[in-house]
């Protein structure tokens, strides 16, 4: 049964694979795809930067674009250190690495940035500092966050089904332990706003479905950047 259900919510693999663009220049884009999704996700904005004679490369991040049960296992930590090892290798063969991440992936390359001050720019697409999903405020708002979601990993019941508005590159499946990390990583992130300092393009969607607006604008008000 549960092999039923893995190829049931599986990504295709020309989704969930890596993606790398070439160029003859000597700088690289490394895109950052969001929570539950996959590489294909950036691949059409790689393809416009690309256009501009700069090398792109969409990582996967571990758990990501393969089945929602490889996520399952998955930390914050995992997430955040399948990019981060991208961003080694391709700071190896490139002189200037550039960041660009969507929702989560936006989250990340934040982080990416205070841990790695040689980078010298960012864009944040929707970044997923607050989410419109009920799932996660309610609980916010009765401050039963940690709480519920710890009785909630550790219950029999270990995830949700939801349908996805991109089913070809996101999971429909949402585990409770992936949801607390992504509130962990959230508020990580959320915490270390004022130390980031690095130039940066804050891309933002009035109708996006998952991101409310106000994370934009806080992440606006609270970074230290050049914008």
């Amino acid at each position: 049964m549960h092999e039923v259900a893995n190829s049931q919510h599986s990504i295709d693999k020309k989704y969930g694979m890596a993606k790398f663009l070439t160029s003859s220049s000597d700088r690289v884009t490394l895109l950052i795809h969001g929570y539950k999704s996959s590489p294909y996700e950036m691949f059409e904005l790689a393809k416009e930067i690309n256009n501009s004679n700069i090398s792109c490369y969409c990582v996967r991040m571990d758990g990501h674009g393969t089945s929602p049960f490889d996520m399952a296992t998955t930390t914050r930590k995992q997430w955040e250190e399948s990019c981060e090892i991208a961003y080694k290798i391709l700071s190896i063969h490139f002189k200037q690495v550039d960041l660009c991440g969507f929702s989560t992936g936006g989250l990340i390359a934040l982080k990416l940035s205070v841990k790695f001050p040689e980078i010298k720019s960012i864009v944040v697409i929707n970044p997923a500092l607050k989410l419109c999903d009920i799932k996660f405020r309610l609980v916010k708002i009765v401050n039963l966050w940690s709480q519920s979601l710890e009785k909630l990993s550790n219950s029999k019941k270990k995830y949700v089904t939801d349908i996805p508005f991109y089913p070809k590159t996101n999971y429909s499946i949402n585990h409770f332990s992936c949801m607390k990390e992504l509130s962990i990583l959230m508020d990580e992130i959320s915490s270390i706003l004022p130390v980031v300092k690095v130039n940066m393009l804050i891309v933002n969607s009035s109708n996006d479905p998952v991101v409310l607006p106000k994370s934009s604008k806080e992440i606006f008000e609270k970074i230290s950047s050049n914008i």
